[in-house]
Formats: structure tokens, C-alpha cells, sequence
């Protein structure tokens, strides 16, 4: 079914997975079981078992893993599988945490989403969007779980680096400007972001400048140049080149396909 993705996943490896966003779909990260640190946007979540991450489509995310090994359950799916949008509200939660029983009340509706994947017919887009719909508000009813607080140490100095990017992303930062910010070497505040969050310094810096880059393309009728500009880039030809690769299409041809 175009649109709608199921994965389970067992990891077994330390490190993160490659940085990453989606343009098209929205995600559900359902850890079954272990720990791990999660970055969505600018925050840090430190996931349990029975957490759930909920991912709203375009915002950067990343899975750093420090056990050897974890379970995990993922659904993707885009809005053509919501029954009403504003069901998407669950989304501004972050990260939930599920009960026992909520836990396999959410696998059990997976494994029906799988079913219908697998032996699809001309039903099947219509229940898997009751499922969705069920999912969501079975989220909608948890109380926001606000990992932020629990932070300390170098949790603490690197979330609140990521919210500074988010904050400055227009001017120029750098590895040196951060790390002097934030009174350490350059060797070890690039080793401890990598750690923390997932995101190589420089690689975070122009994953948030192209996510905003993707907003003026959308809502404003400023140029090419004075995008690059705004979001942080001393050079257009190079966010050309650099917005094609994450994106993969031009500026000008993204402006043009949404307006």
C-alpha cells in the first residue's frame, strides 16, 4: 500500500542510524524493548521500554543506541490514512509512554495493519485507516511524558546546543563558535554531539538550514539567493547543490511544485 510502511526491527549494534527526515509520511517509533536516546528537532529523549516517539513528517530525527540490543516497531504512514487531521495533535506529545497493556493493544493493531498490507483488497485502505485512527487516540489519551527535565550533564549541554542551532541556524555558526559558546575543545564537543544526538555537528547545522529553507520555498516568493541568504548559506550554489542531495530536486523546481 503506497504510503504506509510496518517495520520490526531488532538492533543489535551501538551507534546511531543515519540522520534522516520525511517529507511524505509521519512516524510512530514503538521501543519493545531496551534502551535508547532519541533527537526529534531540537530535543533529547531517553526511550524505555513501552516508549512510543511520534515523528511529525519534515522534522529531523535521529536513534543513538547504547545497549547491544533492542526491539523496535515502526509505522510510517501519510495523511491520506487519517480519518481527521486533527488526530495529528497527538504528534506534539514527543515521546509517550504505554502500559503494559497498552503496548500489546498497539502491536496487536499493527499486526492487523501488516494483514492488510500483505492480502490487500478493496477494504483494506478503509480498515487500516480505522487502525490509524485508533492508534492515535489511544496516544491522544496519554498525558505528554517530558523527558527534557531528566537531563543532566552533557545531555543538558548538548540539548540545549541543538535548541541554539535551531535559534541561530541564520548566522555563523560553526564547530568553533559552539564549542567556544559552550567552554570546550572543538575535538570534544564535536565527539560529544556526535555521542549525544546522532548528528555530526555540521551535519545537524545544514539539515535545520535546509529545513528551513523548505519552509521560504513554500511561503514566501523571496529568491533563490535570498533564501540561501536567510537560512545561513555564503554561498547560493553550493545550497543549490546541497538542498538537491537532502532533498532531492532543485530550489527552484521544490518553489515550483508547491505553489
Amino acid at each position: 500500500m503506497e504510503g504506509l510502511y510496518v517495520h520490526r526491527n531488532i538492533n543489535k549494534s551501538l551507534g546511531s542510524q543515519q540522520s534522516h527526515f520525511h517529507n511524505g509520511y509521519y512516524e510512530i517509533y514503538y521501543l519493545k524493548r531496551g534502551t535508547v536516546r532519541y533527537i526529534i528537532s531540537d530535543k533529547i529523549f531517553e526511550l524505555s521500554k513501552n516508549d512510543v516517539a511520534l515523528i511529525p513528517k519534515g522534522v529531523i530525527h535521529n536513534t543513538s543506541y547504547s545497549e547491544l540490543e533492542n526491539e523496535r516497531l515502526l509505522l510510517n504512514f501519510s495523511k491520506e490514512y487519517l480519518s481527521d487531521t486533527s488526530l495529528l495533535e497527538s504528534f506534539d506529545n514527543g515521546v509517550i509512554s504505554l502500559t503494559e497493556k497498552e503496548g500489546f493493544d498497539f502491536e496487536n493493531i499493527l499486526k492487523k495493519i501488516e494483514h492488510e498490507i500483505s492480502s490487500e483488497d478493496a477494504f483494506s485502505k478503509k480498515l487500516v485507516t480505522q487502525y490509524i485512527t485508533e492508534i492515535l487516540i489511544l496516544f491522544m489519551r496519554k498525558e505528554k511524558r517530558d523527558r527534557k527535565a531528566e537531563l543532566e550533564g552533557y545531555n543538558k549541554i548538548m540539548q540545549t546546543a541543538t535548541e541554539y542551532i535551531n535559534s541561530s541556524f541564520d548566522t555563523d555558526i560553526s564547530l568553533a563558535a559552539l564549542s567556544k559558546k559552550f567552554s570546550l575543545s572543538q575535538s570534544f564537543f564535536s565527539r560529544k554531539f556526535k555521542e549525544i544526538t546522532g548528528f555530526g555537528v555540521a551535519e545537524y547545522i545544514t539539515l535545520v538550514r535546509i529545513k528551513r529553507a523548505e519552509k521560504l520555498l513554500r511561503d514566501t516568493n523571496l529568491s533563490m539567493t535570498d533564501v540561501a541568504y536567510s537560512c545561513g548559506f555564503s554561498d547560493s550554489s553550493y545550497f543549490a547543490a546541497t538542498f538537491k542531495k537532502l532533498i532531492g530536486m532543485t530550489p527552484l523546481k521544490y518553489s515550483k511544485r508547491y505553489k
